[in-house]
């Protein structure tokens, strides 16, 4: 089968893509990338942080942890560009091995998501206005979602990390606790939905009245995913 070079895919990439050398000087680039960041026609052998102004420092600091090696660095960040306006962007630094006789390069991939964190940042709006959160279970990965606006009703802080008994054990202890315990359950074992009021005890000792919806998802009979809201109704 016929390898196609890396630098062909690099050129002909949609996104904002650069290859590097060992001092962070362009290879080669995509046509997306010279038109994001500069009005140049051509820009081999300069420096990417020359073109891209005023980077996040993260961004630096990956660039050159790449150099020492790190293989693989992700991360996302605001990014100020030449016309103005203030981008997201998403990166992936791809360290890449050339062969015995050739110097690795560093492959810079980006993606502009702006619209992804513009879409967040409304729907973190919309939470505070009318004290709805919301939340997930993934029972395949075992991992607990919940939003910034559920963590705020619970009164935990931002880092918190949640798990399902933790969840659980937030409602009154009792007649509510059981209530939730059983609607899980249920859920669970036949896909039930719920949504109902409870009360919750938060980390501070307050009780709150909350409106509790969730609805789970099966796949072949077996439960592999429960989601919801959460809404302050006191």
């Amino acid at each position: 089968m016929e390898t196609v070079p890396i630098s062909l895919i690099v050129k002909d990439s949609l996104y904002p893509i650069a290859l590097l050398d060992n001092d962070l000087r362009l290879v080669n680039y995509s046509n997306s990338f010279l038109e994001t960041f500069t009005d140049k026609t051509e820009i081999q052998g300069e420096s990417i942080l020359d073109i891209i102004q005023n980077s996040p420092e993260q961004f630096k600091q990956h660039l050159e942890e790449s150099l020492q090696g790190r293989t693989q660095l992700k991360a996302s960040a605001k990014f100020a560009l030449p016309n103005g306006n203030a981008h997201w962007l998403k990166w992936k630094l791809q360290v890449i091995t050339q062969g015995e006789d050739m110097p690795n390069c560093v492959l810079v991939m980006l993606e502009d998501i702006t619209e992804e964190k513009r879409n967040a940042e409304l729907l973190l709006r919309a939470e505070l206005v009318s004290r709805t959160g919301s939340w997930e279970v993934d029972l395949v990965q075992n991992t607990v979602f919940w939003s910034p606006m559920t963590k705020i009703i619970h009164e935990v802080p931002s880092d918190y990390l949640p798990t399902i008994a933790g969840g659980i054990n937030f409602y009154k202890e009792g007649f509510y606790r059981d209530l939730i315990s059983e609607l899980v359950n249920d859920a669970m074992a036949d896909g039930k939905p719920w949504d109902t009021e409870l009360i919750i005890v938060t980390t501070k000792g307050k009780e709150l009245w909350v409106r509790a919806k969730g609805e789970a998802e099966l796949v072949n009979g077996t439960c592999t995913r429960i989601s919801g809201t959460f809404q302050d109704i006191d």
